[in-house]
């Protein structure tokens, strides 16, 4: 029973020893790395939830813009946008997850997106969509990314 004690206590300094190494080691690359920073949205090229709600509702036949939807397929079957708008006009969207629509040169996106509209980019919470605009802005579109995504659309309507 002595002998038990002794080499629980053993392992638990050691573990303890070892967690602590661990997260000095973790504190300390992190220092001496750069982390990624997240590219983040300027008031000019993004739309908030609300003002997507709005133009859902708003616009009977919306003509000068189109949802370009760059989540997985099994995400917008838990939660999608309307289907159609208050005045039964469809709403203007085309689905590409990021994966496929990241490896798309201009002649593959120009047969999926109009050049002629803005391009509203979604996703789940705003960071594919911020890849997906700035893909498209690279490549000559006028592209909008909306600002934390789907679950901030579903909580403003």
């Amino acid at each position: 029973m002595g002998l038990w004690n002794i080499l629980v206590s053993i392992f638990a300094t050691l573990r303890s020893l070892m967690i602590k190494t661990i997260s000095k080691a973790v504190i300390t690359f992190r220092k001496l790395v750069p982390q990624p920073r997240m590219a983040v949205s300027t008031a000019r090229d993004r739309v908030t939830a609300k003002e997507l709600k709005e133009m859902i509702e708003k616009d009977p036949r919306p003509v000068d813009w189109v949802v370009l939807d760059v989540r997985e397929p099994w995400e917008i079957n838990e939660v999608d946008l309307p289907a159609k708008n208050k005045v039964n006009q469809p709403v203007p969207k085309v689905n590409i997850p990021i994966k496929t629509f990241l490896g798309m040169d201009k002649p593959e996106i120009d047969t999926q997106l109009p050049q002629n509209k803005r391009i509203l980019c979604l996703c789940a919470a705003g960071v594919r969509s911020a890849k997906a605009q700035a893909h498209l802005l690279k490549n000559g579109y006028n592209a909008l990314n909306i600002e934390l995504g789907i679950y901030e659309f579903i909580k403003a309507v």
